[in-house]
């Protein structure tokens, strides 16, 4: 039996804060975020220390993360307790980064360490059970009032069932049955599968063996074949070199003889440029000249796009000869000249005079008047022929007028006489400009005259009086000349470096005899197959020599095929404990699910006749599913319904009864029972009840229950 008597934390928000107990039922009654819950957290993490290896999760902190100091301080704490009336202290510290990591036990009076009690078995050996088995029982939370199904729960309770006590004989046999077949196979891991892996192994390791010893095989015979194809690439690479050689001799004599022809077209150049005019002075006067011819040329040519000399006049024949201020004066003298058209003359007095003299005559003569007619016709002929004459003569005038008109309007290119003074008009502006015109024209033309003799002079000049021609294609003679003596000499410098050159490569060489091959192939062919055989020569060697350490690693054939029947040998006895083991964990379990369903009645009892007391005896039906869930029904229900069709109260209800009969079954005679905050959503009447139920409890063990409401002292 043991009794909590004072606890000291420094743990999430509680800091060397301290809280003491009494034997019996303590009940703890504090506002929300006091610290109850932690309290309970740090009594249980005191007991059998905190789960390091926790890790934080969605929406879940580790223990380690949880309680963590808030002041940033060390999370340590003590316990002073009773163990069968021994006063003991239990103490855990944080030392590095495991927290209360750190565990001591000793005698509170002497101080004496006790080494029955550790770190690893603590609460095991002051409560009797291991931790689960106690949150399950012993440690009742609102938020964990449903019971789960776990192994040491389960194990204690078919111990309980079977034997009476909390042994596990058929548990650990059941364990050990279960760890010989886990041995033997499990899943894919296990001695037989790890066995049947070996012997696979074994099996292609030999393959492998038997494999690498016949490529082993095949390289020899490859390198060999491949070693005689090198050998004759190389005498027919010798015997190419030997060609090369001579090849070279040959050359070197053609190069010296190139060399010592090209001395002699050198110095027949030079030869040929004696008494030719320097190659630059020769340059510099055919590029004057070229200027000066491309400059004559570029004149003529702005002479020829130029301005053209102004087209002759088409003028009138009068004026043609005349100055512009002379042309309008002789055409107003020539009209002036040619005056008015003559008059008519009025004849017709004397015609009509003549007539009545002769009509006259006639009638005279009619009246034998002879003298008298005679006159009168006399004079009457004279009046007409008069008429006649005047008649004749002013027609004569107008004729010769008329002739003068056609000759001036000819003359001025007119239709009419009144167009004469227009066209002189005309023809002085024409004149005018063209006279203008020629004017500048002649001096253009004057000035053109004047850059092309200087041209001239000076090309003359240039020449000497040659043509221009001849001069010109004496130079570029002369250059040709001087061109091919420095071509001559570029040769001869080439021809000689040539010869330096091969004589420096091919000098040392000596005739040799030829060396017979039955190869037709090119130096670049040679030199590539022999690259190719090389490399593969290399890639055998090397494949070899990799065969070669595989084989020197591996054991014998022999030993390998000795190796795979002790492994099939194996094998089959494996098999055999595995079936063997299988046949004696089913019995087993079997066994032992008889025995499960005899614990069942015996807390379900238990648990009816709590919760009939907490229910004021509503609920007299209960029964207990193996996964430890609950159904319950009242005595006006007809069936039984599960703990989801319930009430938050009464769900809390169902399950406080089932958790406090099993403390009494699981938990030793006299160990403490927790409580935090389990009968909040009890109403008045069963809150009374329960704590009924707890008084009676406490007559038996400590209990430590934890409450934010204050009815449990003012309503009990």
């Amino acid at each position: 039996m043991i009794e909590i008597c004072r606890m000291t934390a420094t743990f999430g928000k509680l800091e060397h804060e301290t809280i003491s107990f009494h034997a019996g039922l303590n009940v703890i009654e504090a506002p929300n975020e006091w610290g109850k819950s932690t309290w309970c957290a740090f009594l249980a993490a005191m007991l059998y220390g905190l789960d390091t290896r926790q890790r934080t999760a969605k929406g879940a902190l580790a223990a380690k993360e949880r309680y963590k100091p808030w002041s940033g301080k060390s999370m340590e704490g003590t316990v002073e307790l009773l163990w069968d009336g021994r006063p003991v202290t239990i103490q855990r510290q944080t030392k590095g980064r495991v927290p209360m990591g750190v565990f001591r036990a000793f005698d509170t009076e002497s101080g004496l360490d006790l080494p029955e009690l550790t770190a690893e078995n603590c609460g095991l050996r002051l409560l009797g059970v291991e931790e689960s088995v106690f949150r399950r029982s012993g440690f009742i939370r609102l938020a964990d009032l449903p019971v789960t199904k776990d192994e040491a729960t389960m194990r204690r309770l078919n111990a309980m069932v079977s034997t009476g006590e909390q042994g596990a004989e058929a548990e650990i046999l059941a364990n050990r049955l279960r760890d010989l077949k886990n041995k033997c196979q499990y899943n894919k891991s296990g001695a037989l599968p790890q066995a049947k892996i070996a012997l696979e192994e074994a099996r292609q390791a030999l393959q492998e063996q038997q494999r690498l010893l016949s490529e082993q095989e095949t390289l020899t015979q490859s390198l060999q074949e491949n070693e005689k194809a090198l050998s004759l690439l190389q005498r027919h690479r010798k015997a190419l070199q030997a060609r090369s050689d001579q090849n070279k001799l040959a050359q070197l004599q053609e190069v010296q003889k190139a060399a010592a022809d090209a001395k002699r077209i050198a110095a027949d150049a030079q030869e040929n440029c004696k008494g030719l005019p320097a190659r630059d002075e020769a340059v510099r006067q055919l590029q004057v000249l070229r200027q000066l011819q491309e400059a004559l040329h570029s004149m003529e040519l702005e002479q020829g796009m130029g301005e053209q000399q102004p087209a002759s006049l088409t003028l009138p024949t009068a004026i043609f000869n005349l100055s512009p201020a002379e042309m309008e004066e002789k055409a107003a003298s020539d009209l002036k000249a040619l005056g008015m058209p003559p008059k008519a003359q009025k004849l017709w007095l004397l015609w009509s005079l003549g007539l009545l003299l002769l009509l006259g005559a006639g009638v005279l003569l009619w009246q034998k008047m002879p003298w008298s007619a005679l006159i009168g016709a006399g004079l009457g002929g004279i009046f007409f022929l008069v008429g006649l004459l005047l008649q004749h003569k002013s027609k004569r005038k107008l004729a010769s007028w008329q002739e003068k008109k056609e000759t001036l309007l000819e003359h001025y290119g007119a239709a009419r006489l009144t167009e004469i003074s227009e066209i002189a008009k005309r023809a002085a502006a024409e004149k005018k400009a063209y006279l203008s015109q020629y004017a500048t024209w002649e001096a253009n033309a004057a000035a053109f005259r004047t850059r092309k003799s200087e041209i001239l002079e000076r090309i003359s000049k240039l020449t000497g009086g040659e043509a221009p021609s001849n001069y010109g294609k004496a130079l570029e003679q002369a250059l040709s000349l001087w061109e091919q003596a420095a071509n001559a000499q570029r040769d001869l410098a080439r021809a000689e470096n040539h010869f330096q050159a091969m004589q420096a490569v091919a000098g040392n060489l000596q005739e040799t005899e030829g060396i017979q091959t039955e190869l037709h192939l090119t130096w670049e062919e040679t030199e590539s197959r022999l690259a190719q055989c090389e490399a593969r020569q290399r890639t055998l060697r090397s494949r070899q020599d990799e065969i070669r350490g595989n084989l020197s690693g591996k054991a014998s054939a022999p030993v390998q095929e000795a190796r795979i029947a002790a492994l099939e040998s194996r094998i089959a006895a494996l098999t055999d404990y595995y079936r063997a083991a299988a046949y004696g964990l089913a019995a087993l379990e079997k066994a032992q699910e008889e025995l499960r369903r005899r614990f069942a009645p015996q807390i379900t009892a238990r648990a009816k006749e709590i919760l009939q007391k907490l229910t004021l005896g509503r609920y007299d039906k209960l029964l207990l599913e193996q996964d430890m869930t609950l159904s319950a029904g009242t005595a006006e229900e007809d069936s039984l319904r599960s703990a989801l069709w319930r009430s938050e109260g009464a769900t809390d209800q169902l399950y406080l009864a089932l958790r406090l009969a099993m403390s009494e079954v699981l938990l030793p005679e006299g160990a403490p029972l927790i409580l935090d905050d389990a009968l909040v959503r009890f109403d008045n009447a069963r809150l009374c009840q329960a704590m009924d139920v707890l008084q009676d409890e406490a007559q038996k063990r400590q209990i430590l229950l934890f409450t934010c409401t204050g009815r449990e002292r003012i309503l009990c």
